[in-house]
């Protein structure tokens, strides 16, 4: 904590105050964990909350990564930008397409498709690497997208599905304490050097998970 922040004392009656700001039922996991002691329960609620930050940047990087390096790939192979128009995906994906369009939209009568692209969930990119759409888009595209490893696509789909759910659990602020973070730290950089090296270096030298990581440890 920086100096210049202010102290917390963590007296009972802030405890008290606090417990009703977040609620005894959210802290209901972190209480547990900490037998009982309030004032270690809301430290954890804490430390829950400074790794769900460090891991925004960390998530933040895979995302945009792996959506543009699929995009570019389905861009070059079809011949066109937009490419989501000219494919038959499934209810979902279609679905989701049609509703990054209409967002889109809301910015540009004609939005171009980055506007669209950006506007799709991670769930849709990761949907595109599921069996339904290995010998539609895998094999004969999405591979590409991985040019730095030969990577198998089950295996794939089920790093990227973990690391959705992850996603949303610190979207929706709930604990991600249990969660294996640090090899789940490691399995999206390792993801992010499949499909560029260099910017798996750049994720890994601008966050501060690792740091953050070590003092729960230490706490």
């Amino acid at each position: 904590m920086p100096e210049s922040q202010p102290q917390f004392a963590y007296t009972e009656e802030q405890l008290t105050t606090l417990e009703s700001a977040i609620s005894l039922e959210r802290l209901t996991r972190y209480t547990t964990a900490s037998n009982g002691d309030r004032r270690k329960a809301i430290r954890l609620y804490e430390q829950n909350t400074a790794l769900s930050e460090a891991l925004y940047g960390v998530l933040q990087g895979l995302e945009i990564t792996l959506r543009n390096s699929i995009h570019n790939v389905l861009r070059s192979d079809l011949g066109r930008d937009d490419w989501y128009d000219h494919f038959a995906f499934e209810p979902w994906e279609e679905d989701s397409i049609q509703k990054a369009k209409r967002a889109a939209a809301k910015h540009s009568p004609a939005p171009k498709s980055g506007k669209v692209i950006a506007e799709l969930s991670f769930g849709f990119w990761t949907g595109l690497i599921s069996k339904i759409y290995e010998k539609r888009l895998w094999v004969p595209h999405i591979y590409k997208a991985f040019p730095a490893h030969r990577v198998n696509r089950r295996m794939l789909y089920g790093r990227l599905n973990n690391i959705r759910n992850l996603r949303n659990r610190i979207a929706h602020h709930e604990p991600i304490l249990g969660n294996h973070l640090e090899e789940e730290y490691k399995k999206i950089l390792e993801i992010a050097r499949w499909i560029d090296p260099t910017t798996a270096d750049w994720i890994a030298s601008t966050n501060c998970f690792t740091e953050r990581w070590r003092a729960r440890l230490t706490l």
